[in-house]
């Protein structure tokens, strides 16, 4: 397998975690911790994200039986994550109450049915190169004819690069949502840059504590969705629980800078400068939501 084949394999991997990461903004713009479902849901797409990191940062060496039993071994496990929360989307069919509106629902349903191809399409080429070790040759790896492209393509975290933040162009209830997701975006795609580097000599700790940090940068703004979402009467409490986060949010993205200084000067590490620049735009909404969020924008549902 060469280093092509390796990286679309392990793309395919990075967007069924991006999906399943994108899927937890979602659920968090509907966040009810009286209603069950949508806590076993996030609960899902959470496990389902870390274990696609599982998967990316080891080196994919099929020439031993070992890389496939644990590949395999993962890719199982997901699967079944993501039956779970078919499971439970299904049943709310049948529940005297509804937990997730029809839309929101929708949009779920379509999620996991990406994840589910996805890992399907993995594992069945898997089967393919594993065939290998009877000479067999094994056919160039494709994208399956069954995933849904659009949704698909959206999954690329890495053109939330090509964006920049424009203050003047948010306008209401709507935008500040969006760019708390976009926001909440960067941060994971900078664990997405830095997870395959913690199998790395000499640089693990670092990863691990760059992923760490970013993490806590997502969670911040999830918050802030949420805050969002919470159609309070109190604006002034909503606006001073999201400059909070927006506060903590921009503290560890200094922290995170702080620790690619640290390592910048060694050549081998060559992920700084797409975390330097999503970090830069991070940055910008966290200025933008802990100093310039008003009460117009909140209200303005437009």
């Amino acid at each position: 397998m060469n280093a092509e084949t390796e990286q679309k394999i392990k793309q395919q991997i990075i967007r069924c975690g991006n999906n399943a990461h994108h899927l937890k903004n979602i659920i968090y713009q509907i966040f009810d911790d009286q209603i069950p479902e949508i806590m076993i849901i996030s609960d899902e797409a959470s496990r389902i994200e870390g274990l696609c990191h599982d998967m990316i940062r080891q080196n994919l060496n099929f020439r031993y039986l070992s890389w496939f039993e644990g590949w395999k071994v993962l890719l199982r496990r997901i699967k079944r994550h993501i039956k779970v929360s078919q499971k439970i989307i299904k049943f709310d069919e049948e529940n005297t109450y509804q937990a997730f509106p029809d839309q929101v629902k929708e949009t779920i349903i379509n999620y996991f049915q990406l994840q589910e191809e996805i890992v399907d399409n993995v594992d069945s080429y898997l089967n393919k190169l594993f065939i290998q070790f009877t000479d067999v040759k094994c056919d160039q790896f494709q994208y399956s004819e069954n995933i849904d492209n659009k949704l698909y393509n959206s999954m690329d975290f890495n053109l939330l690069n090509e964006k920049n933040f424009c203050e003047d162009q948010i306008a209401n209830l709507n935008d500040l949502v969006q760019v708390a997701v976009e926001s909440c975006n960067r941060a994971h795609n900078i664990q997405n840059h830095v997870v395959p580097f913690q199998q790395k000599q000499g640089f693990e700790s670092f990863a691990y504590e760059l992923a760490g940090k970013s993490g806590e940068v997502e969670n911040q703004f999830r918050e802030i969705q949420k805050n969002l979402k919470m159609h309070s009467h109190n604006l002034h409490e909503m606006k001073n629980n999201i400059k909070n986060h927006a506060n903590y949010a921009k503290l560890k993205v200094k922290e995170i800078l702080e620790i690619l200084n640290k390592i910048l000067v060694d050549e081998k590490f060559k992920k700084s400068e797409p975390i330097t620049k999503l970090c830069e735009t991070i940055n910008q909404s966290c200025e933008f939501f802990s100093t310039k969020i008003n009460d117009q924008m909140i209200t303005n549902t437009a």
